[in-house]
């Protein structure tokens, strides 16, 4: 494939949207946020966590307190997102 169909099949693919949450186990605390791409946003959260860069101080304060083993991080809702059509579509589609 060359440069310009791979472009536009990243655009025209279908991303992920919605809620997600961070949830301490030890202590019961939650970060709860929402991205129009689930997939990379999850993935920076855990970055950010990881390098000890995230930008809410409390969250990165209780995770070095508590481990990393003690959070999780999941999805609670989920819609696909059409970038080119800026359009939402239903998951099972």
């Amino acid at each position: 494939m060359d440069k310009k169909a791979l472009i536009r099949e990243y655009k025209e693919t279908s991303r992920p949207m919605g809620v997600y949450c961070i949830r301490n186990t030890v202590n019961g605390k939650l970060l709860i946020g929402k991205s129009i791409d689930l997939p990379s946003i999850l993935n920076r959260q855990r970055a950010q966590l990881r390098s000890g860069s995230h930008p809410n101080p409390t969250l990165q304060t209780d995770l070095y307190a508590a481990h990393t083993k003690k959070w999780i991080l999941t999805r609670i809702a989920r819609r696909a997102f059409h970038r080119s059509s800026r359009t939402r579509t239903s998951p099972e589609s």
